[in-house]
């Protein structure tokens, strides 16, 4: 339901995030939390590992080099006051092994926080946090769970009001985001094995206020 815009105070806006923070659990995440966004670590050299070991670098409107900047991404986060951090768990077979990568099964979980987050993203707007923006975590999948991008050569995306960036485009290293908050954090690689893993899934981001 929308309401008539107004500005709220502090308690208000706390206990709309709240909400918010309890409907991502009963959208399915594992984890959620309310943080300020200046614990969002951003890095430059996430970028650089983005540009040189990512097979979507230039290839989708949703990853650089058509994705803001890591400083544009500070000035961004600067003009916040509260974010909602979101991790959606996986199961570790999902995301590591031959059969993971040949069957492309992260892909289904990374559309899943996709949704997810651009729920929130509308709860949020209809709450009356109109200028609320989610990141996703992992290439956009909409085109194909592979991450082909179906709008690149045109420049024009084929789902603007469904498509979003994913954290690590902007510069954010999630890892160290989630350490300093204290959640247990893993690096899954190409050579990891399920039984390897302890805890997995994909991890996204929602800007109010």
């Amino acid at each position: 339901m929308s309401r008539l815009f107004r500005k709220r105070k502090k308690k208000e806006i706390e206990q709309s995030l709240l909400a918010l923070r309890d409907e991502a659990y009963e959208l399915g995440a594992s984890k959620a939390a309310v943080v300020d966004p200046k614990e969002v670590v951003v890095d430059d050299r996430v970028l650089y590992k983005c540009i040189w070991s990512c097979n979507r670098y230039n290839r989708s409107l949703m990853c650089p080099p058509y994705t803001p900047k890591p400083e544009d991404a500070r000035k961004l986060f600067s003009q916040y006051r509260y974010a909602l951090l979101v991790r959606k768990k996986g199961r570790p077979e999902d995301f590591a092994g031959t059969d993971a990568r040949e069957e492309n099964r992260y892909g289904l979980h990374a559309e899943d926080l996709r949704k997810l987050m651009l729920k929130l993203e509308s709860s949020a707007f209809y709450k009356g946090y109109y200028l609320a923006l989610s990141l996703i975590g992992g290439c956009c999948k909409i085109c194909h769970l592979d991450g082909t991008c179906e709008g690149i050569e045109e420049g024009i995306c084929r789902h603007p009001f469904e498509s979003r960036p994913s954290m690590e485009s902007l510069g954010i290293d999630v890892l160290a985001t989630l350490d300093n908050l204290g959640w247990k954090v893993q690096v899954v690689g190409r050579e990891t094995e399920p039984e390897e893993i302890e805890e997995v899934g994909y991890v996204g981001l929602l800007l109010v206020c």
